[in-house]
């Protein structure tokens, strides 16, 4: 097992993907790993319990956050949401010069501000001008985002591709 609980319904797998489990017991994946296989897809069905998770967000069209996301839409039949305009980048599987395997976004947001079962996603535009950051809880997660703006008292975790740390 590579995963573990962080706290308030969140998981992480690899300190580099995170699963959250809502108020109505839905999951949401958060970003997904460059080179993700079965091991990585076990963690994510033992933490929801056999459960698919409703959800891939991915904060950006980067590859080491959305390289992986073609696999978890094939095993598992998770939908794509992705902020506009790099969901057209991950439709095409480009990004930044790099190229991964395309997957199809099944939910294109638009706007600085966006809700999707009381998760708030916001639109960054670093370090791609789609990039966004999700919060939920006291949990900040940012994907490639170096750049964080203060969010008050309420962030008490920042978590991105390279782990979680207490802000």
């Amino acid at each position: 097992m590579t995963f573990a609980y962080l706290g308030n319904g969140v998981y992480t797998i690899d300190n580099e993907m995170y699963i959250i489990n809502t108020y109505e017991n839905n999951f949401f994946i958060i970003d997904s790993k460059e080179n993700i296989g079965n091991s990585e897809l076990m963690d994510i069905l033992e933490i929801t319990k056999g459960k698919k998770p409703m959800y891939l967000f991915l904060t950006s069209c980067c590859k080491s956050v959305s390289g992986g996301a073609w696999y978890i839409y094939q095993t598992l039949g998770t939908r794509i949401i992705a902020h506009y305009p790099d969901s057209v980048n991950i439709r095409h599987g480009e990004c930044n010069n790099l190229t991964y395997t395309p997957v199809n976004v099944s939910v294109e947001l638009k706007g600085y501000i966006n809700y999707v079962d009381n998760i708030k996603i916001i639109n960054s535009k670093v370090p791609t001008s789609g990039s966004v950051i999700i919060k939920w809880k006291g949990f900040l997660f940012v994907g490639n985002n170096k750049t964080i703006s203060p969010y008050g008292n309420e962030v008490k975790y920042i978590c991105g591709v390279n782990g979680c740390i207490k802000a």
